[in-house]
């Protein structure tokens, strides 16, 4: 019910409008991921979805896992996934954009991916097995707090 009277209020062209810049919001963030260096795109934003899927470089002693669980104690939820069987060892983090994530928000998730990363690269030796307990659990007194703002979780990516 509450979708027909957004649809009847906003119409086709508001709805139009609306996916068109969570398109760029999504083409914004896989070209900033890109630019960092550490990540491959495994999805294609021009395919209609405003979703962004990837996995990082580089051979480190953290997975998606460790960086998902980082990126989380900012606030940002960006969960990682394995494939399915028979491909068990890929590893993702996926992203879908929402309306309520603005630009200025995405610059400021890739640089929490940054700070991240960073992170992990300098406590990589710390870093428990890959697969065995949560990197969170055994770095306590390092966490960031979840939000300088007083949200829990920040709007726009899930």
């Amino acid at each position: 019910m509450l979708r027909e009277s957004k649809l009847c209020r906003l119409g086709k062209a508001g709805y139009r409008q609306i996916m068109g810049n969570l398109m760029k919001i999504a083409k914004t963030l896989s070209e900033g991921l890109l630019k960092t260096g550490h990540f491959r795109l495994l999805s294609d934003v021009d395919n209609g979805l405003p979703l962004v899927a990837f996995a990082r470089t580089g051979d480190r002693n953290y997975d998606e896992f460790a960086l998902s669980d980082k990126l989380r104690q900012r606030g940002w939820v960006l969960p990682a996934y394995t494939f399915a069987p028979n491909a068990e060892h890929i590893k993702l983090l996926r992203a879908v954009v929402r309306e309520d994530l603005s630009f200025a928000m995405v610059k400021e998730l890739i640089l929490d991916i940054q700070r991240a990363i960073d992170y992990l690269d300098t406590f990589h030796e710390h870093a428990p097995p890959v697969g065995k307990t949560s990197f969170q659990t055994k770095h306590q007194a390092h966490r960031i707090p979840i939000s300088r703002k007083g949200y829990k979780f920040r709007p726009g990516v899930c």
